[in-house]
Formats: C-alpha cells, structure tokens, sequence
C-alpha cells in the first residue's frame, strides 16, 4: 500500500516539474524573438554606418584632388610670375579647372573670357624692374616709352594700356594708386608704341583717357619722394570700346569687363634725382 502511494506521488512530481519545464520555454520563447529583433535592427545600423563612412571618404578624396590641382596651377602661375615680363590669365584658369571638377557648380556661371595666353609686353628703354630713363619722367621732357607687345589671342579685336603707380606718395607709407595713362580701342594692327608716339597710336585708331593730372595722355614719373613702381598694363580684348569721352581708369576697367582674353604687364621704377 505504501509502495503504490509513493508512485503515485512520484508521477505527481514528474507531471508538475514536466508542466513548468514547459512554461519556462514559453517565457523564454519572447525573449528569443526580442534578441532577433534587436539583431536585425543593429545589422541596418551597421549597413547605414558603413554607407556613410564610404560617402565621408569619397568626398576626402575628391575635396585632395582638387587641393592638388589648384597647388599645380599656383605653383605654374609662380614659375611664370618670376620669368620677369608676366602673361597673366590665373583666374580664369582655375575657375575653368574648378568647373571641370565640378566641386563648384557656381564657377561655371563666373567663367570669364580671359584665356592663359603668352601674351607678353617689354620695352627697350628699361627691363623687368629697372630705372625708366630720365628723358620719360617730368624731369626731362617727359616723353613716353618705347612699348612693343607680341602673342595676343586670335580673337583680339583690340588693345588698351593703363600706366600706374601703386606707391603714391610714399612707397613707405602708399595711400593711393597714381594713373599716369590710359589709352585703349588700339587697333590689332599696331604692336608698339614707338619713343614719344602715342600722337601716332591715336592716329592709327587709338582712344586717348584721362589721367590723375585730369588730362588726357601720357604723364610721365615724377615721384615726390622714394623710389616708385610705374606699371604699363597692356589688355588684349575681343571688342572694340568706342567713343568712351574721356574715361578714367576706373570707367575702363568697367568698360573692359567680360571682354579680356588675356594681360601683360611691364614694370619700370624711378627716383627723382636720378641722371
């Protein structure tokens, strides 16, 4: 009799412990789910991290190239700077190498005309950088320098020329930019100014502007102290101006805008005193 009740307290048991084994697996059959879920979620997580990150290093890498290609054109435009009589044409170039990167939608909207040309102008009465003679300042008979000019774009239609001088009155202490000539509407035909003969350019199609004496031609240094820089700007354009009056510097350079192929430019320095 014993026997039999302690079997049958033993099948008791066993059917207890069998039916909290299986709620047990059904408590944890939620939290398997939930895993998978939370699993899933930190894969996309990941996926949109990776994206990202490949996004990042694309643009690293296209912001180097273009850094690179701007420091070739920089050091290019230094080389040419030091060659003495410069042949300008930088800004152009590099909003056209901005635009064929297109890291800079807008520059393609900026380009301007001007092309990088050899265009190049000197002078026999003076190089790069030394003393314009005596004879072409105010204290001589002021005459203006001989100019000859060589390698304009073929869609140069004119030429104008602007004389100034950045050190004015003091090159210790400069406050303004002093125009000792402007002339422009220089027809393609003429390539150099002789000795005293801007009478002779203005015969052959030249326009004549008004400089800082408040008169028209050329005025020559006369520096009132230390020793100053005198640059002939010359401009290659695809348009002729037409009858500007008498334009100053300033009305020139507006006139001019959106028509320069190219520029070039001389500098010569003086100091009154000198033989």
């Amino acid at each position: 009799m014993m026997a039999t009740k302690g079997t049958e307290l033993r099948n008791e048991l066993q059917a207890i412990l069998a039916q909290l084994d299986t709620h047990a697996r059904e408590l944890r059959k939620p939290d398997a789910e939930m895993v998978a879920v939370r699993n899933d979620d930190v894969a996309k997580l990941l996926e949109i991290v990776a994206e990202r990150r490949q996004l990042g290093n694309e643009t690293r890498s296209r912001q180097l190239r273009v850094r690179r290609h701007a420091s070739k054109v920089r050091r290019a435009e230094e080389r040419r700077h030091g060659a003495g009589v410069v042949g300008h044409g930088r800004k152009e170039y590099i909003e056209r190498a901005a635009a064929s990167k297109r890291h800079e939608p807008k520059a393609v909207h900026a380009l301007t005309k001007e092309r990088t040309m050899a265009l190049t102008i000197q002078s026999s009465a003076f190089n790069q950088g030394s003393s314009i003679p005596r004879r072409c300042t105010c204290d001589d008979k002021d005459l203006s320098p001989p100019l000859r000019w060589s390698g304009a774009p073929d869609e140069t239609r004119s030429f104008a020329l602007i004389v100034d001088d950045p050190d004015a009155p003091d090159p210790a202490a400069p406050k303004r930019v002093y125009v000792h000539w402007v002339l422009y509407d220089l027809p393609t035909s003429v390539t150099s100014i002789e000795e005293d003969g801007e009478g002779r350019a203005v015969t052959a199609g030249a326009r004549q502007g008004k400089n800082d004496w408040s008169r028209t031609g050329y005025g020559g240094p006369c520096p009132p102290i230390g020793r100053h820089r005198y640059f002939f700007k010359l401009y290659a354009l695809d348009t002729m101006l037409g009858d500007l009056g008498a334009p100053t510097k300033k009305d020139l350079e507006k006139a001019m805008q959106g028509h320069i192929l190219a520029t070039a430019e001389v500098m010569g320095t003086y100091q009154r005193g000198e033989g």
